[in-house]
């Protein structure tokens, strides 16, 4: 299976095997990471990643022998490395500044017995957007109040059961062999 005829198709297919393969891999694979490390890891670890994707795709074109253009390897390089860094923001904004995200980890940082009321408005001072979230989240059934406590609601501690249980099921996978 040849190159395409036409030499801009070829440029192009080359150009967004390279770009597009690497970035969802890389993503692919700083999602799993994210879950095993610790938040201060996070950026380090997906640029670690993206450039062992650069490397791996370079050592596959070269062991299969492709003739890939210099300036076509460079473009898919640049489009890898713009994709990682669309990437990066969407995580930052999701991983640090989601208001859901935010307010179910703090919930969750009481325990069981879940979240005073009284906090609540200390939380809504360090993190805006919050209140909207809250009202949108309680109408949604996600959280709720119960006895002057704001605790997980029926879905979301669906949710987490099903979690854990996948991770107590993999754990035990990867322990048994």
């Amino acid at each position: 299976m040849g190159r395409p005829s036409d030499p801009n198709e070829s440029t192009c297919l080359v150009i967004l095997a390279i770009g597009l393969t690497t970035s969802i891999i890389a993503a692919l694979m700083h999602a799993a990471y994210v879950r095993l490390t610790s938040p201060r890891s996070y950026f380090l670890g997906l640029l670690i990643i993206e450039l062992l994707m650069l490397v791996a795709a370079t050592v596959l074109i070269l062991v299969v022998s492709l003739q890939v253009d210099p300036i076509e390897w460079l473009v898919g390089v640049v489009l890898s490395l713009s994709l990682t860094m669309v990437y990066l923001l969407c995580f930052v904004g999701v991983a640090h500044d989601s208001p859901t995200l935010a307010l179910i980890n703090t919930i969750l940082d009481f325990g069981t017995d879940g979240m005073p009321v009284e906090k609540i408005t200390e939380f809504i001072e360090r993190h805006p957007f919050v209140a909207a979230r809250l009202n949108a989240m309680h109408d949604a059934g996600f959280i709720k109040s119960d006895g002057g406590r704001i605790v997980l609601g029926a879905k979301t501690a669906g949710l987490l059961q099903l979690a854990l249980r996948y991770k107590r099921f993999s754990d035990s996978a990867r322990t048994s062999g």
